[in-house]
């Protein structure tokens, strides 16, 4: 059975105010309603998540999905970026980077619910035959 490593806990938070040269999941980190601008326009990334807190989008050949918080949500606004690389072993690392503009409060909380989401991931691919290895 392949091993499946998903190290959740390799988490980047960003700074309220990125520096331009900022480079996140192969793209140039901006403010979020930028970013999000130039991911709908461009056809390498595809809308796979709307919710009324969250939009996604996902960049197949890079392995990376980006998500935006929706007004009302809080803290917003925010950008989630996880990006997985696979190993020549077969082993899968998933590196989050946020940016979020919130209260220390809020921006943490919003680290803690993907986080969340990562353990779900690592659930889901053990209940689908992958070995999951110790982060």
């Amino acid at each position: 059975m392949r091993a499946m490593r998903l190290l959740g806990a390799a988490i980047a938070l960003l700074a309220a105010a990125p520096t331009a040269q900022a480079q996140v999941c192969q793209q140039t980190l901006s403010e979020p309603t930028t970013l999000l601008e130039r991911m709908r326009d461009d056809p390498r990334y595809t809308l796979t998540t709307v919710t009324d807190d969250y939009l996604a989008y996902m960049d197949e050949s890079q392995m990376n999905v980006w998500t935006f918080t929706r007004p009302g949500h809080v803290p917003h606004p925010a950008i989630v970026c996880r990006e997985m690389r696979i190993d020549d072993k077969g082993d899968a690392y998933l590196t989050m980077y946020v940016h979020c503009s919130g209260t220390t409060a809020d921006c943490e909380a919003l680290v803690a619910e993907f986080n969340a989401l990562t353990e779900e991931i690592k659930r889901s691919l053990a209940a689908a035959g992958y070995g999951i290895a110790p982060d």
